[in-house]
């Protein structure tokens, strides 16, 4: 990770992406980084528009608003088309995969069913922030599995806790499907392999 790394989360008010940006600074302080959250919300109680941007530096934050936006998750297809405009070709874009059925994801974006995914393991679309922390761990270096989990467990309360460490490790496996994508697409000779093999060669790669 370069010195300064700038995540920007928006989307809906309602799929806890506050909760998610307040989460990952605290782990990037867990694991010794300099980290800053902000949020802008809409003043609808639940369900407006919502951003959510941490800032994590190896050096103290000097300059509290996003210049580089390195990672940009959104949950809605409003929330993409508001901020594409700021992206780079280096930008690392997570999107919810429904916002995008009938449109054609950029070729650096990674379409995952973020809401689905909480639905299906929590019931609710409250913690598709959670799961997209997951994925956003796991795919970069923004903070250490070890970070996030702690961080997650400890600032949810005991009723809740259960429920966000599912939607956060549903998020590691939804990032370990695209890392297995990606794997695949560049060494095509592991799709032929027999199964255990293929693990094998996984595992040799990393």
């Amino acid at each position: 990770m370069s010195d300064r790394y700038e995540v920007r989360m928006a989307g809906s008010g309602s799929h806890g992406l506050v909760t998610a940006g307040l989460m990952l600074a605290d782990a990037a302080s867990r694991d010794g980084q300099y980290a800053l959250h902000t949020q802008v919300r809409s003043e609808e109680i639940s369900g407006g528009a919502c951003v959510s941007d941490v800032i994590i530096s190896s050096a103290p934050i000097t300059y509290p608003k996003l210049v580089q936006i390195d990672v940009l998750i959104a949950t809605t297809l409003e929330a993409y088309c508001s901020y594409v405009s700021l992206l780079s070709q280096e930008t690392l874009l997570i999107l919810e995969d429904s916002c995008f059925a009938n449109l054609r994801a950029p070729i650096n974006a990674h379409r995952i069913p973020l809401i689905k995914v909480a639905e299906r393991v929590t019931g609710t679309p409250a913690l598709a922030g959670v799961v997209a922390l997951g994925v956003l761990t796991r795919l970069t270096s923004t903070a250490s599995r070890e970070a996030i989990t702690c961080s997650v467990r400890e600032r949810t309360s005991e009723g809740n806790r259960e429920d966000y460490l599912l939607a956060l490790l549903a998020g590691f496996g939804e990032a370990v499907k695209v890392l297995r994508g990606s794997m695949q697409r560049e060494y095509p000779e592991m799709s032929v392999l027999p199964k255990p093999a293929a693990r094998l060669a996984r595992a040799a790669l990393g």
